[in-house]
């Protein structure tokens, strides 16, 4: 598939389908059209990066899963797919988000941590996003690394 690797997993109970590398131009979809899940869930925890290919990419493939009627539930959306649901309206398409990472950063030991967040259940609510967290590789403060007031912007879309 590329730069994107596709491969079965579970997070906890469920089972899904667990992406990882970058969605580029070479990506393809068409191993997760294919899938008997339903709905079909996929894990975009490594996700790394998507350029603007592979948004249209993703674009045809939320698409088409749409008009096959097909529910779509996203785990763990990277930050990369955060910012894109945040700049375009449609990124998702009818897609359940359950959950995201945040990310955080160690000035103390310049570790990166992503923290999830559950983003069910939050009905018109922004889930809580602390502006800190204790780092697990040294214990001193980590700081969020992005915009907290904007980041959970495109749930108020869905």
């Amino acid at each position: 598939m590329g730069g994107m690797f596709l491969k079965e997993s579970r997070v906890g109970e469920r089972a899904c389908l667990a992406l990882s590398g970058d969605i580029t131009e070479k990506a393809d979809f068409s191993p997760l059209l294919a899938s008997s899940l339903s709905p079909l869930v996929v894990d975009l925890l490594d996700i790394g990066r998507i350029n603007s290919s592979g948004v249209r990419e993703w674009l045809s493939f939320v698409r088409k899963l749409s008009a096959e009627g097909r529910q779509l539930v996203l785990l763990r959306c990277s930050p990369a797919i955060v910012q894109q649901a945040n700049m375009i309206t449609n990124f998702l398409g009818n897609a359940e988000v359950h959950s995201t990472l945040a990310p955080y950063y160690c000035p103390s030991c310049d570790h990166d941590h992503f923290e999830e967040i559950s983003t069910q259940g939050v009905d018109q609510q922004t889930p809580q996003l602390a502006d800190q967290i204790p780092c697990p590789h040294c214990g001193q403060m980590m700081e969020f690394s992005d915009l907290s007031s904007d980041y959970f912007a495109f749930l108020a879309r869905q």
